[in-house]
């Protein structure tokens, strides 16, 4: 079992002392031994770990260049917040948005523009927000984050303000659900299996069941 601090997850991961056979190639976790703060990269951007709750299958993650800079200093601004969709759907409470910086001029309509946040750094101005996940031209940058329904629905009724909304993107984060791809593998976990990956032929395969007493393995499950 991958564990870290209050982080712990059998199958579909791995990463620390959870060899890589015991997980999906692309799902590799990371423990920093001093923070005790779990991440995981994905299309070349990092993630914090916040929570992983097994029996749903749901991951929420943030970007760990938001958390360090602020969403105005994006360590690779180029870089989009877009998970891996083979491995990952978003949760059906948030929607994909996107985040422009330092646009000469949006030719969208105006329903979908939430609004623009002033940055004042030395790297960028100014994000404009949008439902749009179109990529805008005329910007320098483009990022689609996901924001959850109810924060948008607050915002646009004025109980939430624009930076109340960045504030909970940073710290707060969004889920995603991660595909479980046989009903054999869950049977297996629940006999006292292990489900891994074989990345020879690229799928997951093997489980086994070890007899405490004598240690003999016997395969269970194979996919």
């Amino acid at each position: 079992m991958f564990k870290c601090e209050h982080i712990s997850i059998r199958y579909h991961f791995f990463g620390n002392n959870r060899p890589s056979e015991c997980g999906h190639p692309q799902l590799k976790l990371q423990c920093d031994q001093e923070s005790k703060i779990t991440t995981i990269e994905m299309v070349g951007v990092k993630y914090k770990v916040l929570e992983i709750t097994p029996y749903r299958r749901i991951l929420k993650l943030t970007r760990v260049d938001t958390l360090d800079n602020g969403l105005c200093q994006f360590h690779s601004p180029l870089r989009v917040s877009i998970v891996n969709f083979e491995l990952f759907d978003l949760h059906i409470n948030y929607i994909n948005t996107t985040f422009a910086f330092d646009c000469l001029q949006l030719a969208i309509p105006s329903p979908q523009i939430i609004g623009q946040y002033p940055c004042g750094s030395r790297i960028h101005n100014n994000i404009s927000i949008t439902t749009n996940t179109t990529f805008l031209h005329g910007c320098v940058a483009n990022v689609t984050f996901p924001v959850a329904e109810t924060n948008l629905l607050q915002f646009r009724n004025g109980s939430l303000s624009l930076a109340s909304i960045l504030r909970i993107i940073m710290e707060e984060g969004f889920q995603v659900k991660w595909e479980e791809n046989t009903e054999a593998c869950r049977k297996c976990n629940a006999s006292g299996g292990a489900c891994g990956f074989d990345n020879y032929v690229g799928h997951y395969a093997i489980a086994h069941n070890i007899n405490p007493t004598t240690n003999v393995v016997t395969e269970v499950c194979t996919k």
